[in-house]
């Protein structure tokens, strides 16, 4: 499976740009309205999360980690200057599940506007 077979649910490309962030709320949403089982819901998760982790080090750069707080990736961009890491995970979890609070662009939104208020020293963990 792959970010590409979920294109039917949006008419927004899946292409790895921070407008894609608006297709990767349509497929859950999509997802989410048609009640999709927990195996197809915990593949979505690890799947359109990756994608957003993704997205985010092709346009920003960064290292992928292991969250040690919690067993998902973890990118962090800025070092050695500054720390703004994104734990995407979790907040596709919610928005699949039918937490509008947990809105993909405003996300990933909040990870760019994190990345220009950095300064040297500071840290970040949007999540």
């Amino acid at each position: 499976m792959a970010a590409k077979d979920f294109q039917w649910a949006t008419e927004v490309p899946l292409d790895f740009t921070a407008a894609s962030m608006q297709g990767v709320e349509e497929v859950l949403d999509s997802a989410h309205k048609g009640r999709v089982n927990e195996q197809t819901q915990m593949e979505m998760i690890n799947l359109l999360g990756s994608y957003v982790l993704h997205t985010a080090k092709l346009l920003h750069g960064g290292v992928f980690q292991m969250y040690q707080e919690r067993p998902q990736p973890l990118l962090v961009t800025g070092l050695p200057n500054y720390s703004v890491a994104m734990l995407a995970m979790d907040k596709v979890a919610g928005r699949i599940k039918g937490d509008e609070g947990d809105n993909i662009p405003f996300f990933y939104d909040g990870f760019v506007r994190a990345l220009e208020r950095a300064t040297p020293g500071s840290k970040a963990l949007i999540a």
